[in-house]
């Protein structure tokens, strides 16, 4: 089970815009590294000075710029039934549940019936408080 967080730039991307900054004036104005532009574009890990820098260039917090997204994956299978649950817990409070309940068949391995299957998004209403 990887409980590893990912991260997601959607943010960076939605500020840069609010904010009137391309990435041609990243890279022209503010001397922005075109690698560095190239690993936020796919998504790929970068340094927390890098969006310390970011933060500095657009005037903002690191939570307009990068979010951590936390997920857990829980399965358990009690034959004929399986029982699986995946919870997403993403930085900006936003929470996604799926939970999948299969049966298998005792007589033709493989067969199996998908008796419940159920996703939900919960965005919560009170501002971050966590320490």
């Amino acid at each position: 089970m990887d409980n590893t967080p990912s991260f997601s730039y959607e943010p960076l991307w939605k500020t840069m815009k609010e904010k009137g900054v391309s990435t041609y004036k990243l890279i022209n104005t503010y001397n922005f590294n075109k690698g560095t532009l190239y690993h936020l574009k796919r998504g790929d890990n970068v340094n927390v000075s890098t969006l310390a820098l970011l933060c500095q260039i657009l005037e903002c917090r690191i939570e307009d710029v990068v979010e951590i997204i936390y997920r857990l994956f829980l399965f358990l299978r009690l034959y004929p039934i399986e029982f699986s649950i995946y919870l997403v817990r993403h930085s900006s409070w936003y929470v996604t549940f799926s939970l999948s309940v299969v049966l298998y068949s005792p007589f033709s391995p493989g067969e199996y019936i998908n008796i419940y299957s159920h996703t939900s998004t919960a965005r919560s209403t009170t501002a971050n408080t966590a320490p």
